[in-house]
């Protein structure tokens, strides 16, 4: 068993891609043939994603970079895309030409897909938490409706039996009562 699903290279700027071995069947099967040229290589990158991989990877090696790495999808022998990290440790000469490049491609389309999953549960915890304030926000203006008119209520109804108290024709049973219901 292995520990990872992961693709070594080594590409040589004068005879293109010289070695090709998968450590586990995770990533796409692209082995280029000794010798082959980088085009079997940008091929296999998808259509969205290759100018921009082309651009870093020349940019390092046409630089000074000792390193390149980067992220994209890669096509399979099956035809179907992997999203790939891929990154290289580029050798030069004394003069600063690149010699040689040996990379690792390791297969990151689970990571991909439980990055997705997560993002897509944040949201939607997001959500909850909006509507759970919404509904609290809700819940507090209706209980205070609520108290404001029965509270509104009592205070009238009570101001209407002590008028009625003040009143000096009042029966005593009718002024007993007036004093029980406030």
């Amino acid at each position: 068993m292995t520990a990872a699903s992961e693709a070594i290279w080594e590409y040589r700027p004068i005879r293109g891609f010289v070695r090709w071995i998968k450590s586990n069947s995770g990533v796409p099967e692209a082995q280029p043939q000794s010798g082959s040229s980088p085009d079997l290589w940008a091929n296999r990158i998808h259509p969205e994603d290759r100018e921009r991989i082309h651009l870093g990877f020349s940019a390092a090696l046409e630089g000074q970079a000792l390193s390149w790495s980067d992220e994209y999808r890669f096509r399979g022998a099956n035809g179907e895309f992997a999203h790939v990290h891929d990154r290289a440790e580029i050798v030069r000469d004394s003069s600063g030409n690149v010699t040689r490049v040996v990379g690792a491609m390791l297969d990151v389309t689970s990571l991909k897909h439980t990055e997705a999953a997560l993002q897509e549960s944040n949201r939607k915890l997001h959500q909850l938490s909006r509507d759970l304030l919404h509904s609290q926000d809700y819940e507090r203006r209706r209980i205070a409706r609520e108290l404001h008119d029965s509270t509104a209520q009592l205070l009238a109804a009570l101001s209407m039996n002590l008028r009625r108290l003040q009143d000096s024709r009042l029966e005593p049973d009718r002024r007993k009562q007036a004093l029980s219901e406030a």
